[in-house]
């Protein structure tokens, strides 16, 4: 069972004895490790799993080491007194290899064999030593399975997270989660790749993703930003939130001083973050709907462009009006929809909205690449529309309201914050149509389905 997860830079002045300006810089940081140590020893795993980008990567399957022990030192940055050896656990390295490739997930072993064959090193990278080092000053010395990354997708990376975390489950070793990985490398000029502007967009991307445990919002960090910023820990994030899919995350810290992005969390699952005997309440994935209007608001702001999702199955291949509202922190900064589907599909009406309401709602100034990572959506599955002939068949909690004149029309969707009163509705909605209420105009009602808060 996995009891704790994190994830960690790996700057190699952390453990070089760094000039004390140096640390200065990165105090968040190497006081974030510290702690973060400190909590993995707390739970007393008895293996850890320990992803770094910096192992050999493989084209096209997942490398797991398989070597007796693993062994690295610092060597490479003139310090080879820096080292550490740890046993490794084969027995559960080589069921994991059989149980990814049951589900079509291939893997190739890192052994002494291979590396011989083919030239990898088999010795522990800077990308595994540096927060093994961390864990090793807090007292943990324990079996290790150290994994790499390959060419595959994001998403497959996410889905050897998910066969990893099942594999867990499987016997009842208390298990450590630990990936390594730097942000963006293109943070600041003087940074060691330069700037570039994508480099705080995917920053603030990834670590939004991170903070709510949001796979889909990870998955929808477009190809280009990901390139662009010049960062090497995407993919063992994947792995790690597709390993820990219903988790309380806790970001201790981020920060770039000189141009490459730190960010240390620690992930409990349910049963770890719970107090006492209550268990924390399982955090539900992200319904396709909220996913597809994150995607489409994120390419379309990025880069203009209005994405192609899958062919759309069920629900989602029926068309329906929709509405899709934007907030900042809970105020509003987006909300068009329709009242009849326009689409052949509910999933293009979604999409068509949500591109409206961040760039075509006359109230607000386009979103900016700089606020995606703050926005929060809610989608609204609209029912029939309904003529009414009194206000006693409203109510503002159950159902939306249009008020109609002529060709004028207002439209207040239900359960809005502040409005629990029929007369408090019909006056906005009126308001928004140009619209006085003494004119006796026509009443429609309408029930919803909200999906996110």
């Amino acid at each position: 069972m996995i009891v704790i997860a994190a994830l960690n830079p790996h700057p190699p002045l952390l453990v070089l004895d760094p000039k004390p300006e140096m640390l200065e810089q990165v105090r968040s940081t190497d006081s974030s490790m510290r702690e973060t140590a400190r909590r993995i020893a707390e739970m007393q795993p008895k293996r850890l799993i320990i992803i770094s980008p910096h192992a050999p990567v493989h084209p096209t399957a997942f490398p797991i080491f398989l070597s007796e022990r693993l062994r690295g030192d610092m060597r490479q940055f003139n310090r080879p007194d820096v080292a550490l050896d740890y046993p490794v656990d084969q027995d559960f390295a080589r069921h994991l290899a059989e149980f990814c490739g049951q589900r079509g997930l291939p893997t190739f072993f890192l052994s002494e064999d291979s590396a011989k064959q083919y030239g990898f090193p088999l010795s522990m990278d800077h990308g595994a030593l540096v927060p093994l080092h961390y864990l090793h000053e807090a007292g943990l010395n324990i079996p290790v399975v150290l994994l790499g990354i390959s060419d595959l997708s994001p998403l497959e990376h996410a889905r050897f997270g998910k066969a990893l975390a099942e594999c867990i489950a499987q016997d009842e070793v208390p298990t450590a989660i630990l990936a390594s990985g730097d942000l963006s490398h293109r943070l600041l000029s003087s940074g060691p790749y330069g700037f570039d502007e994508q480099g705080p967009v995917f920053d603030e991307a990834i670590t939004a993703a991170l903070r709510n445990d949001d796979l889909q919002a990870a998955a929808g960090i477009p190809a280009d930003t990901i390139r662009r910023a010049g960062q090497c820990g995407y993919r063992p994030i994947m792995m790690l939130l597709g390993a820990m899919p219903q988790a309380t995350v806790h970001q201790l810290s981020y920060e770039g001083p000189f141009g490459v992005g730190y960010c240390v969390a620690y992930l409990e699952t349910n049963q770890t973050a719970s107090e006492g005997d209550e268990a924390t309440e399982a955090k539900p994935a992200e319904d396709i709907r909220l996913s597809l209007a994150r995607q489409a608001v994120q390419e379309y702001v990025l880069h203009g462009r209005v994405p192609e999702p899958p062919a759309p199955e069920g629900e989602l291949a029926q068309p329906a009006p929709t509405f899709v509202t934007l907030k900042i922190n809970g105020q509003l900064r987006g909300c068009i929809g329709t009242l009849a589907a326009t689409c052949a599909s509910q999933q293009q009406e979604i999409i068509q909205n949500a591109i409206s309401a961040c760039s075509r709602d006359p109230r607000f100034e386009p979103v900016t690449p700089e606020e995606l990572p703050q926005l929060q959506y809610q989608v609204y599955v609209l029912g029939p529309m309904e003529a009414i002939a009194s206000r006693d068949m409203l109510d503002p909690k159950r159902y939306g309201v249009v008020v109609c004149k002529g060709s004028r029309r207002g439209v207040l969707l239900p359960n809005l914050e502040g409005i629990d009163t029929v007369e408090k509705q019909l006056q906005i909605a009126a308001s928004k149509g140009g619209i006085s209420l003494s004119e006796n105009p026509e009443l429609l009602r309408f029930e919803v389905i909200v999906y996110g808060k």
